[in-house]
């Protein structure tokens, strides 16, 4: 039974590494290591990762929030936000614009119709990276329109 269960950890640390290894985002790689760590280590990491991205979530709601042009709802059960800037007439360019500041926010209208004033941004990293980024986004979106 043990060597079941091994063999079928092993299967999904393969198939999770293969998953990761396509997926872009941003011009770099998501790496399986979290994934791979839980699996191996168990309830005490995830223990930690929630921790942390709660902790995000919490630093995410705390900088962007008091804008007025941006509304976000607190995120319940994921380690990314929506929030949607008012004006925002480019949800790509305002994307591109993120990214030559190295700061990585995905345009929202790939995630459907009626979305362009919306974008995605990920807190599960290191809060001081999280605040700098949402500190960036928010000096563009006071220099900008739309």
């Amino acid at each position: 039974m043990a060597h079941r269960v091994g063999r079928r950890a092993e299967s999904l640390r393969q198939a999770l590494g293969d998953s990761f290894r396509v997926l872009q985002h941003g011009g770099y790689r998501i790496r399986p290591v979290r994934a791979i760590a839980a699996l191996e280590q168990g309830e005490g990491v995830i223990a930690r990762l929630r921790d942390q991205y709660r902790r995000g979530r919490d630093i995410v709601m705390e900088v962007l929030s008091p804008h007025p042009r941006i509304e976000i709802l607190e995120p319940e059960g994921a380690f990314y936000a929506f929030p949607r800037v008012k004006g925002l007439k480019s949800s790509l360019a305002f994307a591109k614009a993120s990214s030559r500041k190295r700061t990585s926010a995905s345009p929202r209208y790939t995630f459907g119709p009626g979305n362009e004033e919306h974008f995605r941004v990920c807190f599960a990293q290191s809060h001081d990276r999280l605040r700098e980024g949402l500190e960036r986004i928010l000096r563009y979106i006071d220099r900008h329109e739309g």
